[in-house]
């Protein structure tokens, strides 16, 4: 996969509690990759004000996933974009798929 942006019902716009954690599960479409680069775009909000957090990691799969955390570089503009993207989508959809 390149530059692609994933979502789930399973970790798609829930709250953590301060010290919780939340294991997200992907699925492959054509495999497993051998190989991946990965951000994960996290918006923080508190009272009327929202901070953007971003986490990359880079994973190598042998018998099992092995992660290190990178920096994000000069990706930060193009993350941007494509996070406000993803949110702007998932609130037209939740709009257009309200139950009854």
């Amino acid at each position: 996969m390149t530059n692609e942006s994933l979502s789930s019902a399973d970790w798609d716009d829930f709250e953590l509690i301060r010290g919780s954690s939340k294991t997200i599960f992907a699925r492959y479409v054509n495999g497993r990759p051998t190989r991946t680069d990965i951000v994960f775009a996290v918006d923080y909000k508190f009272l009327w004000k929202t901070w953007r957090w971003f986490f990359r990691f880079q994973g190598d799969y042998v018998d099992n996933w092995h992660w290190s955390k990178q920096p994000l570089g000069n990706l930060e503009i193009e993350m941007n974009k494509i996070a406000d993207d993803a949110v702007t989508h998932h609130f037209q959809f939740l709009n257009t798929h309200v139950p009854n």
